[in-house]
Formats: C-alpha cells, sequence, structure tokens
C-alpha cells in the first residue's frame, strides 16, 4: 500500500461505512417505495443512519477539498491551477448527476432527482475550492449557510426522490474545508492503522462514487424482479 494511500485510510475507512449505511438505507428505502416493506425512513434509526451517511460524504468532500489545496500551497503553485483541477473534478460529479437526474425521470417521472447529493457535491466542490486555504472563513461560511438553511427552512419546494437544498447543506462541505485545514495542521490524518478485517471497507471507501451510481439501479432492478416472481 502506498504511502498516500496510507495516509488518508482513516478517511476511506470512514466514507466505507457511509457507502455500508448508504446500501442499507437505499435497500429498505425502495422496498417501502413500491410498498413491499413499508417503514418509516425519514424517522428514527432510520434518519440517524441517512444523516450518518450524508453528513459523512459531505463532510469529507470539503477535507478532501482542502488537503490538496493546503499541497499546492506549500508547493507554491498557484491557486488558479487548484481551481482548475478541482472544478475538472466537479464538471465529472456534474455529469454524473446529470445522468441520476435522467434516469430517475425515465422511472418516476416527476419525482425525478433534481438537485441530489451528487448536483450539490459538484457546486460545493466548486464554490469551496476558493476558500480551501482558509480555515476561518471556511468556519464562518458554514455556520453563515447554516443560519441561512434554518432562515429558508418553511420555503415549499417540488416533490422529488433525492433532494438536498444549497442551504444548509452546503454548510456541511464547508465545515469539511475548516476539518480538513485543521487535520493537516495538526497532523492527525492517516492515524489509523490497516488491517484485515477493514479492507473490504476500505475497498468500498475508495470505489464510492462508482458503487453510489450502480447500487440503486441494482437494487431497484432485483426489487423489479422479486414484483414479478
Amino acid at each position: 500500500m502506498s504511502k498516500k494511500s496510507e495516509r488518508y485510510i482513516d478517511a476511506d475507512f470512514l466514507r466505507g461505512l457511509a457507502v455500508i449505511g448508504m446500501i442499507i438505507f437505499h435497500i429498505f428505502f425502495i422496498l417501502d417505495f413500491y410498498g413491499i416493506l413499508k417503514n418509516e425512513m425519514y424517522q428514527g434509526a432510520w434518519l440517524v443512519l441517512a444523516r450518518f451517511v450524508q453528513i459523512t460524504f459531505l463532510l469529507l468532500v470539503g477535507v478532501f477539498v482542502a488537503l490538496p489545496g493546503q499541497k499546492y500551497k506549500e508547493a507554491g503553485l498557484p491557486h488558479k491551477s487548484f481551481l482548475f483541477k478541482q472544478w475538472k473534478r466537479a464538471f465529472k460529479i456534474f455529469l454524473l448527476a446529470m445522468i441520476v437526474s435522467v434516469a430517475t425521470y425515465v422511472v418516476v417521472g416527476n419525482l425525478y432527482v433534481r438537485f441530489g447529493i451528487l448536483h450539490l457535491i459538484a457546486l460545493g466542490i466548486s464554490v469551496s475550492s476558493f476558500v480551501a486555504y482558509n480555515k476561518s472563513l471556511s468556519l464562518f461560511l458554514g455556520v453563515l449557510s447554516a443560519i441561512i438553511g434554518f432562515w429558508m427552512g418553511d420555503i415549499p419546494v417540488s416533490s422529488s426522490l433525492d433532494y438536498f437544498p444549497i442551504f444548509p447543506w452546503i454548510s456541511v462541505v464547508f465545515v469539511g474545508i475548516w476539518l480538513g485545514n485543521l487535520l493537516y495542521e495538526r497532523k492527525l490524518m492517516g492515524i489509523l492503522k490497516a488491517h484485515k478485517f477493514m479492507r473490504p471497507i476500505l475497498l468500498l471507501g475508495r470505489n464510492s462514487l462508482f458503487i453510489y451510481m450502480l447500487h440503486v439501479p441494482i437494487i431497484w432492478g432485483l426489487v423489479m424482479l422479486f414484483k414479478l416472481l
């Protein structure tokens, strides 16, 4: 295992746990959606699981904008080259987000994903990269975004299977920027050591985007097959 992967092993492990939570949640969400097994998916333990998954993914988005940002800064590279790399990454995620929107429109019509977590991640990377080096400003923007989101909380929105309003959710990305800078300054990344039992979870964490794109179609296909039997 390379030094680079060892350094981020703790983040990969945490992301892997979030992937497991995501898969479990979506299995039961789809079963509930088609009336096969009714659940209150946004109450109690299910809500806790959903928030753990969502917040973990978005925090790590910010962390992994901050960490390469610090490396660019230390190397004396121009900020515009860092911005270009992050925007290129964000654009790829945005294209995947549009695939999700089109695919869900075909399957569920007006309940399609208008602005889901991938849309938010693409926007979050694009915007937060401007403050990748600035711990204090990113924390301020995180708090401000949360306040704006609380203020806008009662504004009605169209129904959607997966909706992540910019406010307050982008606040989590900004807090991730703050956290990433803090971890970098205190050399707290990579303190977790790999053990054999962690390998499957680490594998999930390192392929989280790939798994995100495939797991729902697979679950949906299996549920449709079950309904036909």
